[in-house]
């Protein structure tokens, strides 16, 4: 913690991406705010038992037990005779990485939703298929392949542990030439649901099964990733003090090209 102001205080928390993910900030926060107001108020602090690490262990050793030759075939029927990643080349004299923000009006998140609903789908599925469209424009393909990461939270029980719960899938989809946008966001929210269900194998293990016979690869899958951020957020409630988040740039990134999507109540 350190003091930017006589009446303010930022306090940092810094860790490694490998121990925690977005849902994992929100339980720090609630703990910090319960252990801070215990203390102001001299009571004994506790917390609910949670999900231990011997537990994500056994639940881990469950997941291994699937049969393992349906998910990699799956995976390799998903991404045969894939085209290889798109390799996005700086402008001249901009070398450097660069993030910019882009904020989503109230009016177009409106419609995003009214072009899903009749589908029974989320907005999320508009977006990643908007997502593709807007890189076919780009790179003159209608195969596309992006890295899609996702949450497995899949039990109650691991709703409040501190732990990377998080996986990264690649989706390819076939654009459409000739097709109504109704068949196109089918195949789309066709596509999530396949892979979602076939996510039990970590990133690396599909790059090793799919690419082990391509002698011309260099394990790379995809080099555009996109992150639909939707865990619960909260603030810090400290007694009488006043909070708020800070929210720093993004300076590390895994793929080329990435969009991170987060959704701030109803704005």
């Amino acid at each position: 913690a350190f003091r930017t102001e006589p009446n303010v205080t930022v306090i940092g928390i810094n860790t490694h991406h490998v121990r925690i993910d977005g849902d994992s900030l929100r339980i720090l926060t609630g703990d910090l705010s319960h252990f801070y107001n215990c203390a102001v108020c001299d009571v004994p602090a506790t917390l609910a038992p949670v999900f231990q690490p011997s537990d994500l262990a056994s639940w881990e050793a469950e997941q291994a037990e699937v049969d393992i030759d349906i998910l990699e075939n799956f995976w390799r029927e998903h991404l045969e005779d894939a085209p290889p990643p798109v390799v996005f080349v700086p402008q001249l004299g901009k070398q450097g990485a660069a993030s910019y923000e882009l904020k989503i009006s109230r009016e177009t998140w409106r419609d995003v939703k009214q072009i899903a609903k009749p589908y029974n789908m989320g907005p999320y599925p508009v977006l990643i298929g908007a997502y593709a469209l807007a890189l076919g424009q780009l790179t003159g393909r209608n195969d596309i392949v992006i890295g899609n990461v996702i949450s497995q939270r899949t039990r109650t029980e691991m709703q409040n542990i501190v732990a990377p719960l998080l996986n990264t899938l690649p989706i390819r989809l076939k654009l459409p030439e000739r097709q109504s946008s109704e068949r196109y966001l089918h195949h789309v929210r066709k596509v999530l649901l396949e892979t979602r269900e076939h996510g039990r194998l970590q990133l690396d293990e599909i790059v090793e099964k799919v690419t082990q016979d391509r002698q011309e690869s260099n394990g790379d899958i995809f080099q555009s990733l996109i992150a639909w951020q939707a865990f619960e957020r909260i603030e810090a409630t400290l007694g009488s003090l006043k909070s708020e988040d800070v929210f720093l740039p993004e300076t590390d990134v895994k793929a080329d090209f990435s969009i991170l999507l987060t959704e701030f109540g109803d704005d």
